[in-house]
Protein backbone atom coordinates (compact mmCIF):
# COMPACT_ATOMS: atom_id res chain seq x y z
CA UNK A 1 0.00 0.00 0.00
CA UNK A 2 2.61 2.36 1.06
CA UNK A 3 3.93 1.50 -2.86
CA UNK A 4 1.07 2.74 -4.12
CA UNK A 5 0.92 6.12 -1.95
CA UNK A 6 4.14 6.93 -3.72
CA UNK A 7 4.20 6.34 -6.85
CA UNK A 8 0.49 8.01 -7.02
CA UNK A 9 1.72 11.65 -6.90
CA UNK A 10 4.18 11.09 -9.96
CA UNK A 11 1.38 10.00 -12.08
CA UNK A 12 -0.93 12.39 -11.56
CA UNK A 13 1.33 14.88 -12.00
CA UNK A 14 2.21 13.53 -15.11
CA UNK A 15 -1.10 13.00 -16.15
CA UNK A 16 -2.16 17.00 -15.40
CA UNK A 17 0.99 18.27 -16.61
CA UNK A 18 -0.52 19.72 -19.88
CA UNK A 19 -3.81 21.05 -18.17
CA UNK A 20 -1.44 22.73 -15.68
CA UNK A 21 0.19 24.23 -18.17
CA UNK A 22 -2.39 25.67 -19.81
CA UNK A 23 -3.77 27.29 -16.68
CA UNK A 24 -0.52 29.07 -15.83
CA UNK A 25 -0.41 30.20 -18.76
CA UNK A 26 -4.11 31.60 -19.34
CA UNK A 27 -3.69 32.92 -15.68
CA UNK A 28 -0.77 34.92 -16.51
CA UNK A 29 -2.22 36.28 -19.80
CA UNK A 30 -5.10 37.45 -17.87
CA UNK A 31 -3.31 39.45 -15.16
CA UNK A 32 -0.14 40.86 -17.78
CA UNK A 33 2.13 38.46 -16.06
CA UNK A 34 5.51 40.14 -16.41
CA UNK A 35 7.69 36.87 -18.56
CA UNK A 36 10.96 36.37 -16.84
CA UNK A 37 13.82 34.10 -18.38
CA UNK A 38 13.34 30.51 -16.37
CA UNK A 39 16.72 30.15 -16.66
CA UNK A 40 17.71 29.82 -20.18
CA UNK A 41 19.95 32.54 -22.18
CA UNK A 42 18.52 33.52 -25.33
CA UNK A 43 20.06 35.56 -28.00
CA UNK A 44 17.50 37.84 -29.66
CA UNK A 45 18.47 39.46 -32.28
CA UNK A 46 16.95 42.65 -33.56
CA UNK A 47 14.80 43.39 -30.32
CA UNK A 48 16.51 47.12 -30.52
CA UNK A 49 13.72 49.52 -29.09
CA UNK A 50 11.33 52.07 -30.88
CA UNK A 51 11.56 56.25 -30.42
CA UNK A 52 8.67 57.98 -28.87
CA UNK A 53 8.61 55.75 -25.64
CA UNK A 54 6.52 52.59 -26.79
CA UNK A 55 8.20 49.38 -26.53
CA UNK A 56 9.49 47.65 -29.43
CA UNK A 57 7.33 44.60 -30.33
CA UNK A 58 10.32 42.37 -31.07
CA UNK A 59 11.42 43.45 -27.61
CA UNK A 60 7.75 42.30 -26.12
CA UNK A 61 8.00 39.20 -28.11
CA UNK A 62 11.86 38.38 -26.90
CA UNK A 63 10.44 38.65 -23.65
CA UNK A 64 7.46 36.58 -23.70
CA UNK A 65 9.52 34.01 -25.98
CA UNK A 66 12.20 33.85 -22.89
CA UNK A 67 9.17 33.08 -20.40
CA UNK A 68 7.58 30.68 -22.21
CA UNK A 69 10.85 28.63 -23.68
CA UNK A 70 11.11 26.35 -20.28
CA UNK A 71 7.78 25.36 -20.38
CA UNK A 72 7.11 24.83 -23.55
CA UNK A 73 10.45 22.19 -23.48
CA UNK A 74 8.86 20.46 -20.10
CA UNK A 75 5.99 20.56 -21.55
CA UNK A 76 7.33 18.81 -24.87
CA UNK A 77 9.65 16.49 -22.96
CA UNK A 78 6.72 14.85 -20.51
CA UNK A 79 4.16 14.68 -23.30
CA UNK A 80 6.47 13.86 -26.21
CA UNK A 81 8.80 12.06 -24.76
CA UNK A 82 11.39 14.26 -26.45
CA UNK A 83 14.69 15.11 -24.99
CA UNK A 84 14.37 18.05 -22.24
CA UNK A 85 17.48 19.74 -23.57
CA UNK A 86 18.26 22.93 -22.01
CA UNK A 87 20.26 25.01 -24.52
CA UNK A 88 17.70 27.33 -25.80
CA UNK A 89 17.95 28.48 -28.98
CA UNK A 90 18.23 32.06 -30.80
CA UNK A 91 14.82 33.75 -31.85
CA UNK A 92 14.80 36.12 -34.89
CA UNK A 93 11.77 37.93 -35.50
CA UNK A 94 11.65 39.03 -39.80
CA UNK A 95 9.41 39.18 -42.61
CA UNK A 96 7.84 36.61 -43.67
CA UNK A 97 8.92 37.21 -47.18
CA UNK A 98 12.51 37.08 -46.31
CA UNK A 99 11.29 33.55 -44.03
CA UNK A 100 10.42 32.26 -47.05
CA UNK A 101 13.46 33.05 -48.74
CA UNK A 102 15.04 31.02 -46.16
CA UNK A 103 13.07 28.56 -46.29
CA UNK A 104 13.31 27.51 -49.99
CA UNK A 105 17.05 28.84 -50.40
CA UNK A 106 18.22 25.00 -50.67
CA UNK A 107 18.90 23.76 -46.81
CA UNK A 108 17.76 20.81 -45.99
CA UNK A 109 18.23 21.90 -41.99
CA UNK A 110 15.43 24.46 -42.41
CA UNK A 111 11.98 23.61 -40.89
CA UNK A 112 9.03 25.49 -42.01
CA UNK A 113 5.82 25.82 -41.00
CA UNK A 114 3.81 26.32 -43.71
CA UNK A 115 0.43 26.79 -44.77
CA UNK A 116 -1.33 26.67 -48.09
CA UNK A 117 1.72 24.00 -49.56
CA UNK A 118 4.27 26.28 -48.68
CA UNK A 119 3.49 29.33 -50.29
CA UNK A 120 3.24 31.06 -46.97
CA UNK A 121 5.75 30.39 -44.31
CA UNK A 122 4.88 31.43 -40.59
CA UNK A 123 7.58 30.19 -38.84
CA UNK A 124 10.93 28.51 -38.88
CA UNK A 125 13.79 26.73 -37.50
CA UNK A 126 17.69 26.43 -39.14
CA UNK A 127 19.10 23.53 -38.08
CA UNK A 128 22.24 24.63 -38.71
CA UNK A 129 22.24 28.01 -37.07
CA UNK A 130 20.20 26.70 -34.33
CA UNK A 131 17.43 29.34 -34.74
CA UNK A 132 13.93 29.88 -34.42
CA UNK A 133 12.58 32.98 -37.19
CA UNK A 134 9.38 33.66 -35.98
CA UNK A 135 7.14 36.59 -38.22
CA UNK A 136 7.92 40.32 -37.01
CA UNK A 137 4.75 41.45 -34.63
CA UNK A 138 4.82 38.48 -32.87
CA UNK A 139 4.07 38.83 -28.97
CA UNK A 140 3.44 34.89 -27.45
CA UNK A 141 -0.03 36.33 -26.50
CA UNK A 142 -2.59 34.00 -28.11
CA UNK A 143 -2.35 30.14 -28.22
CA UNK A 144 -1.93 30.27 -31.78
CA UNK A 145 1.03 32.43 -31.80
CA UNK A 146 2.46 30.03 -28.71
CA UNK A 147 1.87 27.27 -31.19
CA UNK A 148 4.63 28.08 -33.59
CA UNK A 149 6.97 28.46 -30.68
CA UNK A 150 5.78 25.18 -30.11
CA UNK A 151 6.10 23.73 -33.40
CA UNK A 152 9.88 25.00 -33.92
CA UNK A 153 10.81 24.01 -30.46
CA UNK A 154 10.15 20.39 -31.48
CA UNK A 155 12.67 20.93 -34.24
CA UNK A 156 15.28 22.52 -32.02
CA UNK A 157 15.09 19.13 -29.91
CA UNK A 158 15.05 16.81 -32.66
CA UNK A 159 17.83 18.60 -34.39
CA UNK A 160 20.27 19.13 -30.77
CA UNK A 161 19.24 15.81 -29.58
CA UNK A 162 20.42 14.51 -32.70
CA UNK A 163 17.14 12.30 -33.20
CA UNK A 164 17.06 10.47 -36.48
CA UNK A 165 14.14 10.40 -38.83
CA UNK A 166 13.34 8.87 -41.83
CA UNK A 167 12.89 12.10 -44.09
CA UNK A 168 12.05 15.39 -42.85
CA UNK A 169 8.35 15.13 -43.44
CA UNK A 170 8.88 12.81 -40.94
CA UNK A 171 10.58 15.50 -38.45
CA UNK A 172 7.37 17.60 -39.29
CA UNK A 173 4.58 14.87 -38.09
CA UNK A 174 5.91 14.73 -34.41
CA UNK A 175 6.14 18.83 -34.95
CA UNK A 176 2.58 18.90 -35.96
CA UNK A 177 1.15 16.88 -33.20
CA UNK A 178 2.56 18.55 -30.95
CA UNK A 179 1.52 21.99 -32.48
CA UNK A 180 -1.76 20.29 -32.87
CA UNK A 181 -1.70 19.40 -29.02
CA UNK A 182 -0.53 22.71 -27.71
CA UNK A 183 -3.70 24.44 -29.44
CA UNK A 184 -6.46 21.59 -28.19
CA UNK A 185 -5.41 22.81 -24.69
CA UNK A 186 -7.36 25.73 -25.52
CA UNK A 187 -10.17 24.55 -27.24
CA UNK A 188 -8.77 25.23 -30.70
CA UNK A 189 -7.24 23.78 -33.88
CA UNK A 190 -4.66 24.15 -36.80
CA UNK A 191 -7.44 23.75 -38.95
CA UNK A 192 -9.52 26.73 -37.38
CA UNK A 193 -6.34 28.99 -36.39
CA UNK A 194 -4.00 28.32 -39.86
CA UNK A 195 -6.75 26.95 -42.38
CA UNK A 196 -4.63 23.89 -42.40
CA UNK A 197 -6.52 21.44 -44.31
CA UNK A 198 -5.57 17.35 -43.48
CA UNK A 199 -4.34 16.57 -46.88
CA UNK A 200 -2.23 19.13 -46.60
CA UNK A 201 -0.96 18.07 -43.01
CA UNK A 202 -0.60 14.57 -44.86
CA UNK A 203 1.97 15.81 -47.65
CA UNK A 204 3.75 17.49 -45.04
CA UNK A 205 4.07 14.71 -42.25
CA UNK A 206 4.88 11.72 -45.21
CA UNK A 207 7.91 10.44 -46.78
CA UNK A 208 6.41 9.82 -50.41
CA UNK A 209 10.21 10.67 -52.19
Amino acid sequence: MSDNWAVLPRVIARVNASALLAVFLLLAEAVNFPTQCLGQDIPIAGNGRTTGGRTNEAHEGSARAEGLMSSIVNWLAATFDLPAIREAPRIEFIQPASMAQLRYRGSAGNQGMPLDMGRDIVALYDDTKRTIYLPKGWTGVTPAEQSLLVHEMVHHLQNVGKLKYECPEAREKLAFAAQEQWLELFHRTLAAEFKLDPFTLLVRTSCLG
